[in-house]
């Protein structure tokens, strides 16, 4: 019979380094299931991302669109301010005379 005090190093050596590979699986089985986790959740992300592009590349468009209608008037109200001080100078030598 074995004394209880008696150690048997081969029996303690394979438990300890059983116990170090189903650490070190179960370790490695949820820090994979945590990164599929964070692939996903970046997967949302770039998702989101490129719906936000699409929206800002129209407000863009619809900004640009906006700023040459903007123009346009501009430039209308110019020529008509040009034509109206015309007038006005006409007037100003017909009044004189």
């Amino acid at each position: 019979m074995i004394e209880p005090t008696k150690f048997d190093w081969g029996e303690n050596v394979l438990s300890f380094l059983g116990g170090i590979v189903t650490t070190m699986l179960t370790l490695f089985t949820w820090f994979s299931h945590k990164l599929s986790g964070v692939h996903k959740r970046i997967d949302e992300v770039e998702a989101k991302a490129s719906l936000y592009a699409v929206h800002i590349g129209v407000q863009q468009a619809q900004h640009l669109a906006n700023q040459q209608r903007l123009d346009g008037i501009e430039d209308g109200l110019k020529a008509i301010n040009a034509k109206q001080d015309r007038q006005t100078e006409i007037l100003i030598d017909l009044s004189s005379r």
